[in-house]
């Protein structure tokens, strides 16, 4: 089941033939983890593809949501998120350590 969910489009030219390429970027949180995807399709040619991977997302991807939506802070829903899912998923994302000592 996917909690959160957040994307962008973004069009360049197509390596293929030069037309429009129209790439859908996006960062999910999918069984308590943090994954990320691209879709491309060219508008003129059949040049598609599809790429997804677990962790943060490649910088093109962060840098194009940051720039269409802007940095957002993560609140829990009440009665619907639990807390362990979302800790497990950002200490997987940042390769944190269950407990680290202050200083």
């Amino acid at each position: 089941m996917i909690t959160a969910t957040q994307g962008v489009h973004v069009t360049s030219a197509c390596g293929a033939c030069g037309g429009v390429l129209v790439r859908d970027l996006g960062e999910f949180v999918d069984r308590d983890r943090l994954r990320w995807g691209v879709e491309g399709r060219c508008r003129t040619c059949s040049d598609a593809w599809c790429e997804t991977g677990t962790g943060s997302a490649p910088p093109e991807i962060r840098q194009a949501m940051l720039a269409e939506h802007g940095a957002s802070r993560l609140r829990l829903a009440t009665g619907h998120a639990g807390l362990v899912p979302v800790l497990r998923a950002l200490r997987e994302t940042y390769d944190l350590s269950r407990w680290r000592k202050p200083g």
